[in-house]
């Protein structure tokens, strides 16, 4: 017999609230009280919306036909399947002296996991209702955020998710993309044994665009499948990034989670297991695309590549350079440029002004004034750095601090290298820089302000630099040629050209998840290498 005890629910506020669709089914085994009986399922479905839930209408719940036992967890699954939900929730109101037995139950078909809650007693209508919306709070502060995708955009490729600022959805979270399968069905009894879910990819949350809307970059998906706006998804837990190695908000190559380039092992449920993080980088030329100008600016994102011409154009290319069409710019300005996204930035050292260009926008707009920057980058976190000159009353050069600016456009970082003219800048997700200047190695410099030195000896003539996800440093150098370095400032990966690339011409360089950018102002060519981690074998 079930102990009763006195319950006392308090609603914590979690990290990441929870955010899903749940279905619910009432469990009523023998005769009880209708009003008390009402009272219940009306407060705990309104428990879980308070807590961000989207709560099944009922008449979906009914529309299965068939009886739910809230003990199986296999029938549980087999609801939320069937009505596209997240989460399966069960409420149990037994008929008890006067009064009514509530209890409850949330399990999650994906994790194959059940939150049970405690057992408390009503003897009212108002208790009834109040107690069952505590208990449906308190069940649903452990769940993860979870939701529909709500469109797709196989061009970059993205896709839109209900998952917002309001689910606790925030810039750099990493989502699992699945979907429900078939109900898995005992061959010998007809029993169904549970519902299937497959990992369809991953997604990084790339903007955060309401209360319940985010973009999402998406990976590669998994071997025979593709992506559907019938998918779901939901975010990595705190065991799942422990697991994965990386803290949450850090950007990493999708490979770290089982899909595209460097994947190192298939995906289980309820989710990954890799070895420890990769140990170098394997760089091949995959094509080459000769340019009518020369390029002055280069950057790339999931969204496409921009090179900057001498002649004040901005080129928008896909990231296989010749597998679409090339959108022209005209903007009247030469310099570097930074993309973020679907939207590129570039750096008007004359006016002194940062202009941003929209997916949709015809012209750049004016994102930063006041600023005259010689240098543009996108940082890993979102943000973008500028390098700029700063010089005395009596027109002698001073310093040359490099700001990290906002999202509207404001300083809101500012770090002054020790250091003449920077030559070339690269910033990694976590707020580390590095940089160059005339006849020095290069160097970094951490939030806290310490520096470091990079690959001295073997970086004689360093010409330009750029970070990936995981903050991996790539340099080029006019005699090493192309040389990646891990986190550790260790050597990850070298590339000397393949008798094709003279590196004594190349001057920029753009890196993405799975792709390394090179051109060249002098020979006029754009080239494109595939990027593959390597890891260590189990």
């Amino acid at each position: 017999m079930r102990k009763l005890v006195p319950v006392l629910l308090l609603i914590v506020v979690a990290a990441r609230a929870a955010a899903g669709r749940i279905a619910v089914w009432l469990d009523v085994p023998g005769p009880a009280g209708y009003l008390l009986v009402e009272a219940a399922r009306a407060g705990f479905e309104e428990g879980l919306e308070n807590a961000g839930l989207n709560v099944a209408p009922r008449d979906e719940v009914t529309s299965i036909n068939t009886v739910v036992d809230p003990a199986s967890d296999a029938q549980l699954a087999r609801l939320a399947a069937a009505l596209g939900c997240d989460y399966a929730a069960a409420l149990t109101v037994t008929a008890a002296g006067g009064g009514v037995e509530i209890s409850g139950l949330v399990f999650d078909p994906y994790a194959v996991k059940r939150y049970d809650g405690p057992v408390a007693l009503a003897e009212s209508a108002d208790g009834a209702r109040d107690l069952a919306a505590r208990l449906a709070g308190e069940l649903a502060e452990n769940l993860p955020t979870a939701g529909p995708v709500v469109s797709l955009d196989a061009k970059w490729p993205t896709a839109q998710a209900a998952v917002g600022s309001a689910d606790g959805v925030e810039f750099n979270d990493y989502l699992w993309v699945y979907r429900y399968g078939e109900p898995l069905v005992h061959p010998d009894t007809g029993e169904v044994l549970g519902v299937s879910a497959t990992v369809v990819g991953a997604g990084r949350v790339e903007e955060v665009r309401g209360d319940h809307l985010s973009l999402v970059s998406l990976s590669p998906p998994a071997a025979g499948l593709e992506y559907s706006t019938a998918d779901r998804v939901r975010a990595l837990d705190e065991a799942a990034y422990a697991r994965l190695g990386f803290v949450r908000g850090t950007v990493v190559p999708f490979g770290i989670l089982g899909f595209g380039e460097g994947a190192a092992l298939p995906v289980p449920l309820p989710g990954p297991v890799h070895p420890p993080g990769p140990e170098g980088v394997l760089l091949k030329l995959e094509e080459s695309l000769e340019l009518d100008y020369a390029p002055v600016g280069l950057d790339a994102s999931y969204s496409g590549v921009v090179v900057c011409d001498d002649d004040g154009r901005l080129h928008l290319l896909p990231l296989e350079l010749k597998s679409g069409p090339e959108r022209v710019v005209e903007t009247g300005v030469s310099g570097p440029v930074a993309r973020l996204g679907d939207e590129v930035y570039l750096a008007d050292s004359w006016e002194g002004v940062v202009l941003r260009l929209g997916a949709a926008d015809e012209e750049p707009e004016t994102f930063a004034g006041g600023i005259s920057p010689e240098l543009l980058v996108a940082g890993g976190d979102g943000s973008l750095w500028a390098v700029v000159f700063c010089y005395s009353t009596a027109g002698e050069l001073l310093t040359y601090p490099v700001l990290r600016l906002g999202p509207s456009g404001d300083v809101v970082e500012v770090r002054v290298p020790d250091a003449g003219k920077l030559n070339a800048l690269a910033a990694s997700p976590d707020g580390t820089f590095y940089y160059t200047s005339s006849f020095e190695p290069v160097r970094g410099q951490r939030p806290d302000g310490s520096t470091l030195e990079v690959g001295a000896r073997m970086l004689p003539d360093p010409e330009a630099l750029d970070t990936d996800a995981l903050g991996w440093l790539y340099v080029v150098d006019s005699r090493s040629g192309l040389v990646a370095f891990d986190a550790r400032q260790r050597v990850a990966g070298t590339w000397g050209g393949a008798g094709v690339v003279d590196f004594r011409n190349v001057n920029l360089i753009a890196v993405t998840d799975d792709a390394v950018y090179l051109a060249s102002g002098w020979d006029r060519v754009l080239y494109r290498l595939s990027l593959a981690y390597t890891y260590p074998e189990l």
